[in-house]
């Protein structure tokens, strides 16, 4: 496991350097970004843009790596995107993981190159998990179980090595009992998406990869109502909301809100209440631990049943170039 610092810096050095320690607890950890370049970095980035092209360049020709995870999210990824999917097209496919600013290489990953990633905790918040030792998975590590003292009632860590080391011949279950905010029919397609503000921003580019087909997963976090209704309207007015096979809604946790205002469930039920597929809410994904692991372009099913919803999804790690997955193609 390569880490690095695609987008910003750590903000707290002591904090990345205790992630860093319980990672290699469980995993063979290679540091890119060490914990000594978070007091300099370049102004909101980790470094300037040809250091992170470089260290992502490093990690994706590494054979044997299996995965890059970031130190951080914060901002950065986009202006990577027009070299980064070159680099991506030669090199052997690993797990990207990381959520949030993540989400545009995630999805450039999948639009071109058809590898599946795991939105999944960065290192700093690996600071707040326990590691533990069950056998060995082969994929790099012992799987690892997140102290209920610490975040809650999810595993988070062992959500995200259970994602990260199923067994591909059967489907995994991701989440079930979701409310529904309306029925639909079942809905089947690569699970795409994450963070709401950073997928919209790749509206009009060609890394944004056709979501016709879609399960499609969003969160943000510090947003209101009004910029989460702008956002999805936009998603609308470019034809993304229509055609999906389903979307699963996770925390959105809003900033300030002046009023008056709309809640987030009126703005939610103003844009998919009526919509053909289902949709589902309350998944516990987004910025704040205790959450869920998602595979980002692994062939996932959204089904309704009794007036809830289960998420489940088949692991495939990558593609060839040749054998592009149902859902991409050019924005």
């Amino acid at each position: 496991m390569i880490v690095l610092a695609p987008a910003s810096a750590p903000r707290d050095a002591d904090r990345y350097a205790r992630g860093l320690d319980v990672l290699r607890q469980v995993y063979d950890v290679h540091v890119r970004y060490r914990p000594e370049e978070v007091s300099s970095p370049h102004g909101y980035l980790s470094a300037p843009d040809k250091r992170r092209l470089d260290d992502l360049r490093y990690a994706l020709a590494d054979p044997d790596a299996r995965a890059v995870i970031a130190a951080r999210g914060g901002y950065g990824c986009m202006r990577l995107l027009n070299q980064f999917h070159v680099i991506a097209e030669s090199a052997g496919p690993k797990w990207v993981i990381g959520y949030s600013d993540l989400t545009a290489l995630q999805l450039a990953l999948y639009r071109h190159v058809g590898w599946c990633s795991l939105s999944a905790p960065v290192v700093t918040e690996w600071a707040t998990l326990s590691p533990a030792a069950p056998p060995a998975d082969g994929w790099g590590g012992d799987a690892v179980q997140d102290g209920p003292a610490e975040t809650g009632t999810l595993d988070a860590a062992a959500c995200f090595q259970s994602v990260a080391t199923h067994d591909e011949a059967s489907p995994l279950t991701i989440a079930e009992n979701l409310p529904v905010l309306t029925g639909g029919r079942n809905g089947r397609g690569p699970l795409l998406g994450g963070n709401l503000s950073v997928l919209t921003r790749l509206i009009g580019t060609p890394h944004l990869p056709d979501l016709t087909g879609a399960v499609l997963v969003l969160e943000d976090v510090g947003e209101a109502p009004y910029r989460v209704d702008r956002m999805l309207t936009h998603l609308d007015l470019a034809g993304h909301l229509d055609g999906l096979a389903g979307i699963v809604l996770g925390l959105f946790r809003p900033g300030d809100v002046s009023e008056p205002s709309l809640s987030m469930p009126e703005v939610f039920a103003a844009h998919f209440s009526e919509r053909s597929y289902p949709v589902a809410t309350d998944l516990a994904y987004g910025h704040l631990l205790p959450r869920l692991t998602l595979p980002i372009g692994a062939p996932a099913e959204l089904t309704v049943e009794n007036g809830t919803a289960c998420l489940r999804v088949e692991l495939h790690r990558s593609r060839t170039a040749d054998e592009a997955p149902v859902g991409r193609g050019t924005a």
